[in-house]
């Protein structure tokens, strides 16, 4: 900074000269790095403490179904590059024998259910979720081709009659089915639809419900899976989400065994027993749960699921 006077006649006198600074004012680089530092640790710990409870309150590996809610673990199926698949491929996965990791945790869960009703007659298995969205369909259709694969009659049910998804995938157009049937407007084996795969029926939702409360008689939906026993070797119900729609628990009632699927890291633990919880209040028979879309990194699943990885072929 320069200092001056004025005499009054009109002289200028330099009182101090100016001098070029040498370090920038702004940005201090002594204060703002260290600062950025330990903000940055700050936020660092603040993530991954948010991360870690989030992971020990959600439902995320195979070892929080065993242990944190005392459920039986039928599979699971790892996450999986789907962005290339629309959803149909990714419901027939399964019938498109390209080899992976994924395909091989269906049949994987497919063989242990197999091995349940081993010699038992012809089982009825209802599929169901949590909420929507959660991979039920998925489930649904991939174990229901490998099934089919094994060389048995498996009738596959659209039981999500509000939201129902089945006749999509597979493009049958059926205009009648399961809601048809309950209200005595047509008979089970005259909704059954051939699939292209061979030894899968599907029996369609049908027709949009006009009296929801025709979805609760209790009589004829239990007639309904007594005559789809009759007409193969293994009854697969796509069901709704249990804690969305009324209907599901009396449905479980029916069926022989009850899958639950939960995505994986997506729900707390408290969402999950509750959705069990719903299940064993109709005194239904819940297998266990096929835990869906798990990531390798995740705790006690990465080096069994290294090995599986590498195994599959």
């Amino acid at each position: 900074m320069v200092g001056v006077r004025v005499r009054g006649d009109d002289h200028v006198q330099v009182l101090e000269s100016a001098e070029v600074q040498t370090v920038p004012v702004s940005p201090k680089l002594g204060v703002n790095i260290p600062l950025g530092i330990l903000l940055g640790l700050t936020l660092g710990v603040a993530a991954a403490m948010f991360v870690d409870f989030l992971e020990r309150t959600t439902v995320s590996t195979p070892g929080d179904v065993t242990t944190q809610l005392g459920m039986n673990l039928v599979g699971f199926v790892p996450n999986a590059d789907t962005d290339a698949m629309t959803p149909r491929d990714i419901c027939l996965m399964t019938a498109n024998h390209v080899e992976s990791v994924a395909i091989e945790s269906f049949r994987k869960m497919g063989v242990k259910l197999l091995t349940h009703h081993k010699g038992k007659e012809t089982p009825v298995i209802l599929i169901t979720s949590s909420t929507p969205a959660e991979g039920k369909t998925t489930v649904s259709c991939n174990l229901a081709s490998f099934l089919a694969q094994t060389g048995r009659r498996v009738i596959l049910i659209d039981g999500d009659i509000r939201r129902p998804a089945l006749s999509e995938v597979f493009e049958t157009g059926s205009a009648r089915g399961l809601y048809d049937v309950l209200v005595g407007q047509a008979k089970m084996a005259d909704v059954v639809s051939e699939t292209e795969i061979q030894d899968l029926r599907l029996v369609s939702a049908g027709s949009q419900p006009v009296t929801p409360m025709m979805l609760m008689d209790l009589k004829a939906m239990k007639d309904i899976m007594d005559e789809a026993r009759s007409l193969g070797d293994v009854v697969i119900v796509d069901a709704a989400p249990i804690l969305g729609v009324s209907e599901v628990s009396m449905m479980c009632a029916f069926c022989d065994e009850v899958l639950l699927v939960v995505e994986a890291g997506r729900h707390r633990r408290s969402i999950v027993a509750r959705a069990r919880d719903h299940i064993l209040e109709v005194n239904a028979n819940l297998t266990g749960v096929a835990l869906n879309n798990v990531h390798y990194s995740r705790g006690d699943f990465y080096y069994y699921a290294r090995y599986y990885r590498d195994y599959a072929y």
